[in-house]
């Protein structure tokens, strides 16, 4: 599955806070994106990060990159640098990463009970 990090890379080359920021934001659209993609429909994101976490190879470090995006979300002055952006940027692919080989290798009906999971959360 090809997914367009243009958008997040383009953010992080503007060198700004703004776009530090959005190119956060653009990695947490890229994931909703690629699950959506998959036939995931999230209802409650914080407890499908529980069903997901063991598909992941560094759950704690991608909980981190969420964490960073929902301060982004909801602290107004929330500031980050640019290689703390990046770092979370690169978990967020990571995880997709992850995801989209797990999510191959399971059978069609592990895959359907875990987008029920996820549905039904």
């Amino acid at each position: 599955m090809k997914l367009d990090w243009s958008s997040a890379e383009e953010f992080l080359k503007e060198g700004t806070a703004a776009g530090y920021l959005m190119g956060i934001i653009e990695a947490e659209k890229i994931f909703r994106d690629f699950l959506f993609q998959r036939g995931f429909k999230i209802r409650n994101w914080s407890k499908a990060n529980q069903i997901l976490n063991p598909l992941i190879s560094q759950p704690a470090e991608f909980a981190q990159a969420r964490r960073i995006y929902r301060r982004v979300i909801l602290e107004p002055c929330f500031k980050i640098g640019p290689e703390e952006t990046k770092k979370t940027i690169r978990r967020y692919w990571q995880a997709i990463e992850d995801l989209n080989e797990a999510i191959n290798y399971l059978s069609p009906r592990k895959k359907l009970w875990l987008k029920i999971k996820c549905f039904f959360i």
